[in-house]
């Protein structure tokens, strides 16, 4: 399966790894999980590890505009800070970018980083 749901229980943070070629279908059904997740323990803090994911022939603009307003449209994410590892292929990072920036601009707290470091910081701080 090419996404694991965890959950950081010394740092309060639910956090989904995503690799390889995850179908949209998986895309959802990780979102589903993690949001689950962050609601049964309150957890306000999720961070996606989308280090080594390729969206090549995977995700299109449609698809990832709609993507990004599900998180918006997702009341679980209300509040949720959520941190996102861009990949490290520059059209996937692209795609991600793209995808925080329409969840972002409908009011979801959001931020991309490089590394998993970067992210789990700026979550700490929150």
């Amino acid at each position: 399966m090419p996404f694991q749901v965890t959950f950081d229980k010394d740092n309060k943070i639910v956090i989904v790894k995503v690799s390889d070629k995850a179908t949209k279908k998986e895309h959802y059904s990780a979102l589903e999980k993690a949001l689950q997740l962050c609601y049964k323990k309150k957890i306000k803090k999720l961070l996606v590890n989308l280090k080594n994911l390729d969206t090549k022939g995977i995700v299109s603009t449609v698809g990832a505009f709609k993507f990004g307003k599900t998180l918006a449209t997702d009341n679980r994410l209300k509040g949720v800070f959520l941190a996102h590892v861009l990949p490290i292929l520059p059209d996937s990072s692209e795609d991600i970018d793209f995808i925080s920036t329409v969840a972002s601009n409908r009011g979801v707290i959001t931020k991309n980083f490089a590394s998993l470091e970067e992210a789990k910081n700026w979550l700490l701080k929150k």
